[in-house]
């Protein structure tokens, strides 16, 4: 590949990257804006960033399928239409469930911004060069997560909103167009190979399998104690769809199919399969965190939107140079146990210390547990990518390298919705304790924009203090559960950890 070339292709896969990554930071510091402005009840309004990972997670295998059969550069130039028809969607819309509707058609293009970038390093080079071109594509996802919440909180504060619904927080929409236009620029100037895969079946049975399967789990998960109770038939039948999908696609991976999309030699690799459940519980953390932090800080510090955008770049502003340090050592010394055993150590530890903030914590106090928490973080994401090429054959890197995507997008979107479960649930558990009753408690618990209004004492002083206390005691909850994901399993997992090889 010549310089041009490389240019335009480096250039249209860190497009991708910055897009799928600014997408899934920008909404945090507007949520309170957009529920108050539309009424959103605290489960649509989290729905906004579940509906762009959902489609994001369950769709990568099949996006990676069917690249595999008709080549790469066809799906980043559908990818990226997806994402700007969904952009133009959110843009018109007037409700929330319009708003969730182009949400979701973004991230049917974020599954191909997600996935493809690491696909197409894998494919054109070696595994000794993989670590330093990824991390050129790890840098401009990191910076697009870091000017996600900074733009998001800059427009939902400052943009105008002339009262005929194109303006305000829309703007967050439109900051998409210019960048998906230099996409489609940078995609259509590359020179891509010749695809030598055209004759290769696809797998339909097993991505539909796989895909639906994943989304029933999560709206089942998703409407859990939120929707509906979790012994209703509602929530049982989607997790048991789920959940017995997932089994039958394994089985059909394994036994079934004559060009399976998950070769059969990862499926029965215990490192790689724990590297895996290890990346799922990443995502979740890490994201969880993410979204709750800017609640956190809007909620019960009443920071402006903008300053809460600002706080979360203590965790971006460590977590970068921690990546990039693993693609150091990756790449001179191979040694990247020891990097994600502190990663996942420092990860927990930064986690489970969230819990002790309250409404007057010193700025110092939350802004170093948030630089502790990129450390870990940063240590782990390049570390597990890594390990999960290296514990698959050649041949399949590229399907390892969209599984890992898969699974840290599945705890991406498992860390909102556990969250927000969280969060309604015992919010609404502390108000009926102080004496709400029960159907105002998980009214106002449903209502985040409510919420916001009353805990920043607009209203009775004592009805603010308790709505405080019952806030603290959902984000105490939310970080006490996120801690025990990473900790309880992972302390299982470390065994399986040893057997894998340095890269």
């Amino acid at each position: 590949m010549n310089k041009p070339s490389g240019l335009y292709c480096a250039l249209s896969l860190v497009t991708a990257s910055f897009l799928s990554a600014f997408d899934s930071t920008v909404f945090p510091p507007a949520i309170a804006t957009i529920a108050k402005d539309l009424g959103g009840s605290t489960t649509t309004t989290f729905w906004i960033g579940t509906a762009y990972i959902l489609p994001s997670a369950s769709l990568q295998p099949f996006v990676c399928e069917l690249s595999h059969r008709y080549g790469r550069r066809p799906f980043l130039l559908i990818s990226t239409s997806f994402f700007a028809v969904g952009s133009i969607v959110g843009v018109v819309a007037r409700t929330m469930p319009g708003i969730i509707a182009g949400r979701a058609i973004q991230g049917i293009g974020g599954a191909g911004f997600i996935t493809l970038p690491t696909v197409v390093i894998t494919d054109r080079f070696p595994a000794s060069q993989r670590p330093l071109y990824t991390s050129l594509i790890q840098i401009f996802s990191a910076l697009g997560m870091a000017m996600g919440p900074v733009v998001g909180g800059l427009i939902s504060q400052y943009a105008h909103d002339d009262g005929d619904g194109h303006g305000g927080w829309r703007w967050i929409f439109y900051v998409n167009f210019p960048l998906c236009a230099v996409g489609y620029l940078a995609i259509l100037l590359t020179p891509w190979p010749p695809h030598s895969n055209s004759r290769r079946p696809v797998d339909w049975v097993g991505c539909v399998l796989f895909t639906s399967s994943l989304v029933s789990l999560m709206l089942g998960i998703t409407w859990g104690g939120t929707l509906y109770e979790w012994s209703s038939v509602n929530v049982l039948l989607p997790l048991c769809l789920g959940a017995a999908g997932l089994v039958c696609t394994v089985g059909w991976e394994l036994w079934g199919s004559a060009a399976p999309f998950l070769p059969a030699e990862m499926l029965r690799n215990g490192s790689s399969l724990a590297l895996y459940l290890g990346t799922i519980l990443q995502g979740t953390s890490l994201h969880g965190c993410f979204y709750h932090i800017s609640s956190y800080l809007e909620g019960i510090r009443h920071e402006t939107p903008n300053m809460a955008g600002v706080g979360l770049l203590a965790i971006l502003s460590t977590l970068i140079p921690a990546s990039l340090t693993a693609s150091w050592v990756a790449t001179k010394t191979g040694r990247l146990r020891e990097l994600m055993w502190c990663g996942w150590v420092v990860t927990i530890t930064a986690t489970a210390t969230l819990c002790v903030l309250t409404a007057h914590s010193p700025t110092g106090t939350w802004v170093g547990i948030l630089l502790a928490l990129g450390v870990g973080h940063g240590f782990l994401l390049n570390s597990q990518l890594f390990l999960a090429q290296a514990t698959a054959p050649a041949s399949h890197a590229a399907y390892a390298s969209c599984l890992y995507n898969t699974f840290r997008t599945v705890g991406f979107a498992l860390g909102v919705v556990v969250g927000a479960t969280v969060l309604q649930n015992l919010m609404a558990r502390s108000l009926r304790d102080s004496g709400f009753s029960a159907d105002t408690a998980r009214r106002l618990a449903d209502d985040l924009g409510n919420l916001y209004y009353l805990a920043a004492g607009k209203s009775d002083p004592g009805t603010a203090r308790l709505v405080v206390d019952a806030y603290l005691d959902g984000f105490h909850g939310i970080f006490a559960v996120l801690a025990g994901l990473g900790g309880t399993p992972e302390s299982n997992l470390w065994n399986w950890y040893d057997s894998c090889p340095t890269v």
